[in-house]
């Protein structure tokens, strides 16, 4: 009998085992920026008190999030805590590519979050296998993927009279990244209109661009919450 409990406790340890190393698995990465105008207002109705001096007129890391295709990807794997003293060399592209518009007295709470969250479930690649590594990372596609001079580029800069469809977002950007994004927006309910808010690229492995899940299935585009038209709001 205790030969039987005895294994009967091994193979529940292996199951457990097995269970909690494919719950932090993954086969994608969502590059995710943010238009800092939209994200305030976002932050705002929230009840959250937006940092002027921290916005910017480009487009920002929200962050950079491991992910399962058509599924959900892993969140707040084991790791070593957040350690502003691995990025110091950073701080200054981080303040500015990746800023806190919320927090008024640790302005790296938002990096803090994305590495808890999201970082410490990417160490399986050689490319984000720490904290340094993760954040160099980011800062290395924020500046491959500019959004704000693809959208100028093609006629498309913020404006506060005239919206735009999602379909032609979607487009420039396809265009430019040779596979489909995702778009995400918001209400903003003291103005009665919808904002661009986020644009998701996705990645494989090798970080190189892929069509996001939600935008390969349906061969089209994906928006949530973007409906027919939608304003991209100067600063």
């Amino acid at each position: 009998m205790t030969k039987m409990i005895f294994w009967e406790a091994c193979l529940g340890i292996f199951l457990m085992t097995v269970a909690f190393t494919a719950s932090q698995d993954f086969d994608m990465f969502a590059f995710s920026e943010q238009w800092p105008a939209a994200t305030c207002i976002k932050g705002e109705q929230e009840g959250k008190e937006c940092i002027k001096p921290r916005l910017h007129n480009y487009w920002t890391i929200h962050g950079l999030w491991p992910g399962r295709f058509n599924k959900t990807g892993p969140r707040y794997c084991p790791g070593p805590n957040f350690n502003l003293s691995e990025i110091l060399g950073l701080e200054e592209e981080l303040i500015s590519y990746w800023p806190d518009i919320y927090n008024k007295t640790d302005f790296d709470s938002l990096w803090d979050h994305e590495w808890k969250s999201h970082g410490t479930c990417a160490l399986k690649i050689p490319d984000t296998e720490n904290e340094l590594l993760y954040f160099k990372k980011n800062l290395e596609l924020i500046k491959r993927f500019n959004i704000t001079s693809i959208l100028s580029k093609h006629d498309a800069p913020p404006n506060d009279e005239n919206p735009y469809t999602p379909k032609l977002i979607v487009n420039i950007l396809k265009k430019e990244l040779g596979h489909g994004p995702i778009l995400l927006c918001i209400e903003d309910m003291e103005n009665k209109r919808i904002l661009l808010r986020e644009v998701q690229i996705c990645l494989d492995l090798h970080f190189e661009v892929i069509d996001c899940p939600k935008f390969a299935k349906n061969g089209t585009l994906f928006k949530n919450g973007c409906g027919k038209k939608f304003y991209y709001i100067p600063l």
